[in-house]
């Protein structure tokens, strides 16, 4: 019987595991509990999800096209912005449009959860 014995990493926040040191700092610069990536935009009234095209260009091997995706809408501000999953893929860098990262803070922050029949009220992306 072989007996290996290995580092094991652990996510600081959401305790996921990895067997290499790069992979777990990665996920951890992105990861969805950490706290530096909760922007106020998540707890506003004025923040929506939506469906957006964006440009595609194939390059020389490929047709250029148009893609489907998400992102984040202020509907305050009239901004779309990238999704944190988005950014870490890099697609802010491959596609040419107007969308913006998360601030850290904002002047027109309102908080969404109103408190109604002693019950939060549910959101349409819940």
């Amino acid at each position: 019987m072989d007996i290996k014995v290995k580092k094991v990493y652990f996510c600081s926040h959401c305790n996921k595991h990895y067997l290499h040191k790069g992979f777990a700092t990665r996920h951890e610069e992105f990861c969805s509990k950490n706290p530096k990536n909760h922007k106020p935009c998540y707890d506003c009234k004025y923040f929506d999800k939506k469906e957006i095209e964006v440009f595609a260009d194939g390059g020389e091997y490929y047709n250029d096209r148009y893609i489907k995706t998400h992102c984040f809408h202020c509907s305050l501000k009239s901004l779309d912005f990238w999704t944190l999953s988005a950014q870490r893929k890099g697609l802010n860098q491959l596609y040419d449009n107007e969308m913006e990262f998360m601030p850290d803070s904002c002047e027109h922050f309102d908080d969404k959860w109103i408190f109604m029949n002693e019950q939060y009220e549910k959101l349409p992306w819940e």
